[in-house]
């Protein structure tokens, strides 16, 4: 997504001074951007309503799926309908809804992926199925 953004403006991160991914720990993002060592970084919405008081938005991206929960194809049906069932009726509350998936689960299908693999073709050039 933060590529995505970046070619709405007309950059490529080769016109980025320096860029680097600094892991799955976005308090390093935070740390990184508000320390003056990064110009800038890319946070889920739970993680900059933490620290909007010392970052701002430059852009946001659209909602798309992401820490899918998957199981193997071979599961038991039943296991499988509980574990849904389990997931999708989790609802956070109180200071819970301020964490990352602070919404809860969603149920999804491939397709919801089909933007995320059309924007990996135009940006990476590579085909996921």
């Amino acid at each position: 997504m933060p590529l995505l953004l970046l070619s709405k403006a007309g950059l490529g991160i080769n016109d980025l001074a320096k860029h680097d991914f600094l892991g799955t720990e976005q308090e390093k993002i935070v740390t990184a951007v508000s320390s003056g060592s990064y110009d800038a970084g890319a946070l889920a919405n739970v993680v900059y309503e933490a620290h909007k008081d010392t970052l701002r938005v430059l852009e946001r991206s659209e909602p798309f799926p992401g820490a899918t929960v998957v199981a193997h194809s071979d599961i038991n049906p039943t296991l499988l309908a509980a574990l849904r069932t389990r997931f999708l009726s989790y609802k956070p509350a109180g200071a819970e809804t301020k964490q990352r998936f602070g919404h809860g689960a969603a149920a999804i299908a491939d397709a919801d992926y089909n933007k995320i693999r059309f924007l990996c073709k135009v940006l990476f050039r590579k085909t996921y199925l």
